[in-house]
Formats: structure tokens, sequence, C-alpha cells
């Protein structure tokens, strides 16, 4: 059995014991499919694809997302802008054996900030993401520890390798107004479009 049909599986059966939250009536149905959704605002909106479980309530007609689809989205989101996702950020800060407080005394990130970035709560501007993935190399991270006086442990080889991949999220854009570039979107999540019931 491939991972997708164990995931649908496994949604499958969380799904009939999940209430809908517009009706509260039991024996939702999930389906493990590619989603579209538009991110940003107006004519600079572009539309995004994420591979998603989706939820759908057979009384109501409602669709939703529970965390993990809210995850891909996201993880399309910083596809379509080029930077880590959460996960990348938060395998990188464990590849050097830190707390969230230490690796942000190290690297004189703020420990708020880099909070948000690992919860999804924000996505990181190009300069930072550049920061990050500079300090993806021991190297570097030894002199960044050094010119903060910060002790460090060895790196975990065994977390993550050397390099972090680009996120594998399957995500296809399109423009709705020709001529605008990556850069003219706001990465604001709160610009996602909300499902809507089925007609």
């Amino acid at each position: 059995m491939t991972e997708q049909a164990n995931v649908v599986e496994k949604k499958s059966n969380e799904g009939r014991d999940r209430a809908c939250p517009g009706c509260g009536k039991l024996g939702v149905q999930v389906e493990v499919c590619s989603q579209p959704f538009l991110y940003g605002e107006g004519d600079r909106a572009v539309e995004l694809t994420a591979t998603v479980p989706l939820y759908s309530c057979s009384a109501c007609g409602l669709q939703f997302l529970d965390r993990i689809g809210e995850e891909r989205r996201h993880e399309a989101v910083c596809a379509y802008h080029g930077v880590l996702t959460p996960k990348q950020i938060r395998a990188l800060r464990k590849k050097h054996r830190m707390s969230r407080s230490e690796f942000a005394r190290a690297t004189s990130l703020g420990e708020a900030t880099l909070a948000r970035w690992e919860r999804g709560q924000l996505i990181q501007n190009q300069a930072y993401d550049r920061y990050l993935r500079l300090l993806q190399d021991n190297a570097n991270f030894e002199r960044v520890c050094l010119s903060a006086n910060v002790p460090r442990s060895e790196p975990d080889a065994a977390t993550i390798g050397p390099d972090l991949p680009r996120t594998t999220t399957i995500m296809t854009v399109k423009n709705f107004r020709s001529g605008l570039t990556r850069e003219s979107f706001s990465p604001s999540l709160r610009s996602y479009t909300p499902l809507r019931r089925r007609a």
C-alpha cells in the first residue's frame, strides 16, 4: 500500500468520527486531493495548488481542512516564494541541537519571530531566508556562535544532512494579470480564500 493510500485510509477513519464544524453531524468524508486556492488579494492574486486532505460533510456540503491541510497550503506558499518551510527551519535548529532561545541568541534573530516562522504564522523574507540557508553550513554556524559568544554542541548529522532540500510540495502558479513577479506578492497567509459550500 502506498504512502498516499495509507494517508487516505487513516484520514477516512478519522473523518467518520469527526463532527462537521458547520452542522455538527458525524460521518464527514475525506479525500486527499490537489486543491487550488487563491493567494494574494485583488488582481495581484495567484492561484496555487497543494495536495491536502479535504473533508466534506454529506449533510450540509461544507468542505474544510484540518491542521495538516493548512500546513500543506502554507508549504505551497513557501514554495511559491522560494523560501524554507516551517518544518525545514525547525530541522535546521534541531540540527545544531539548540533550543529556540539559544538559536535566537546565537543568530541575533528575535525569539518571537523565530517561533512565528516555525509555527507557520509568518513567512521570512528573502534576506532572512538566505541567512538561514547560510546557517546550514556548520562552519558558518560556528562563526556566528563565536561572534555571539554562544557555546554550541556538535551538529546532529542524523537529524538533517548538510543541505536542506527545497520544499517538495507539488504546486502550480497561475497569474491573474500579466507582468507580475513573485516579489510583487505579499507573503501574508491571511489572504487565503476560504473553502465554500458545494452547490
